[in-house]
């Protein structure tokens, strides 16, 4: 009966654990907007470009770099290899102290990131927030 008991308590836990394999956070492939060992900011400028446009809009401050990231937050996805195949409505270019990392958003639900195309599985990118800065940059 106890081997039962433990058994039944380390499937629920493998059940109710937050993320399941195979599944990627997409934030978590993002830049922190700030150093978490010095406090500083990390990310300096993010740069967001509406490929139907044209038009690139440039943020620096903190303000708008909290509220671009935290549209990209909590959003499951599955990952495999980006094959071309998705042309992009918008890129989001987080220009770091170390480097540039860049995030295509083609859909809603699909981004391509790092050389992987990544599919929300339940939540999404919200493309009226993103369609929104440019048209009050207007």
């Amino acid at each position: 009966m106890k081997r039962i008991v433990i058994l039944l308590l380390a499937l629920a836990a493998v059940l109710c654990s937050c993320t399941t394999p195979g599944v990627y956070i997409l934030d978590e492939n993002l830049p922190v907007l700030i150093d978490p060992s010095t406090q500083y900011p990390y990310t300096e400028k993010i740069t967001v470009t509406d490929h139907t446009s044209g038009k690139v809009l440039e943020f620096t401050d903190g303000i708008s770099h909290d509220q671009i990231r935290m549209r990209l937050e909590g959003i499951r996805c599955i990952r495999e290899k980006d094959d071309g195949s998705y042309p992009l409505l918008y890129t989001v270019e987080f220009t770091t102290t170390e480097g540039i990392v860049t995030l295509g958003i083609a859909s809603e639900y699909d981004y391509i990131l790092n050389g992987y195309h990544y599919e929300a599985m339940r939540s999404s990118v919200d493309l009226f927030y993103f369609a929104g800065l440019f048209a009050s940059a207007e």
